[in-house]
């Protein structure tokens, strides 16, 4: 495979569900603090080395909650106060044995992948199904980027010494969470020749899921199974949904926070502006001007974020209540249409 198997399946995999990750499981230091893995609120970036989520800190959360006390918060930290009614929960929206896969994989289970169809694919197989989980009021998550996400990039940047583009911080607004999965991703190289590769599920005996799951193959596939261990709750994250928070430049070179439900970037390289221009300490610059704009004192005490239990559905948002240069500078829109329906086509009960 000429690229890395967890980038060959988010360009495959990803759709209305949200960005598929290569690595669902949370991390070990994750699962100390929340054995429930991601949340709703959870900053962080897709990690692209391998595929998975790193959890910088979570905006619904105290500053002395568990997971917050090995790092810290960033500077003017203020608590989101979420309810109930905020989150919307649909329990096995995916039934189990479900199969999402690309169109280029035309007969499930035994998984041959089209002659017509060249370049390759990605499939997720589901046998104990998945939960959705949804913010209604994705407004107060929104208004809360725009006014912290220079913060928020500060504090990665210098307090965990993440080297992350200026595009990669990703606020999660939802996310599919499954009890075990596996998934694999392929490409097919011209004159490379057709392949096949059958997934086997035996019964999960204990806590031994990686031993129930396996794939058999003719070819080299990239495939995993998991989780390594059986948590009896769902804390398998297999696809996130949120906010993409960017530092941009315009023709000016005034620098700017954009916020986007798009897809996470997984551009490793430091130091590039979305023009392509390379600068030096581009960090250093953003602080001198935005910084001052979105600081509003250094409180150890959490300011609490109430909103009201509703929900913007699509369209632009119109960031009523923000400082002036926050919403000249804010640009939100809705998650694209995706115009490949990716679904499974043919699934065998053999």
């Amino acid at each position: 495979m000429s690229r890395a198997p967890q980038d060959v399946y988010a360009r495959y995999l990803l759709s209305s569900r949200g960005y598929p990750l290569w690595i669902p499981e949370p991390s070990q230091q994750l699962l100390l603090s929340r054995p429930d893995g991601l949340r709703i609120g959870d900053v962080g970036v897709v990690v692209p080395e391998d595929g998975g989520f790193d959890v910088f800190f979570n905006i619904c959360l105290p500053r002395e909650h568990p997971s917050h006390r090995a790092t810290g918060v960033p500077d003017n930290f203020k608590l989101v106060d979420l309810r109930d009614e905020d989150i919307r929960i649909i329990p096995r929206v995916e039934n189990p044995g479900r199969i999402i896969s690309t169109s280029s994989v035309t007969k499930i289970r035994t998984f041959e992948p089209s002659s017509a169809t060249p370049g390759g694919g990605a499939l997720l197989i589901l046998p104990e199904g998945a939960d959705r989980y949804d913010l209604r009021n994705r407004r107060l998550f929104f208004e809360e980027a725009t006014r912290h996400g220079v913060d928020w990039y500060r504090f990665a940047e210098e307090r965990l010494g993440r080297m992350i583009s200026p595009d990669s911080l990703y606020l999660i607004t939802g996310f599919y969470k499954a009890l075990s999965w596996s998934l694999a991703a392929f490409e097919n190289a011209a004159g490379s020749g057709d392949f096949s590769a059958q997934f086997k599920m035996a019964q999960v005996g204990g806590s031994n899921i990686t031993g129930s799951y396996t794939w058999e193959t003719t070819r080299a596939l990239d495939w995993r199974v998991g989780p390594a261990e059986n948590y009896g709750f769902p804390n398998q994250s297999v696809f996130i949904r949120g906010f993409k928070v960017a530092l941009r430049t315009d023709f000016l070179g005034h620098q700017r926070v954009e916020v986007k439900a798009d897809a996470p970037s997984t551009n490793a390289k430091h130091g590039k502006f979305s023009d392509g221009i390379k600068r030096n300490s581009w960090m250093s610059k953003v602080w001198k001007g935005l910084s001052r704009n979105s600081r509003s004192g250094t409180s150890m005490q959490d300011e609490v974020v109430h909103g009201p239990a509703t929900d913007e559905a699509s369209g632009y948002y119109l960031s009523r209540g923000l400082p002036g240069d926050a919403e000249k500078h804010v640009v939100v829109q809705p998650m694209p249409e995706f115009s490949e329906v990716r679904i499974p086509l043919t699934v065998s009960t053999d």
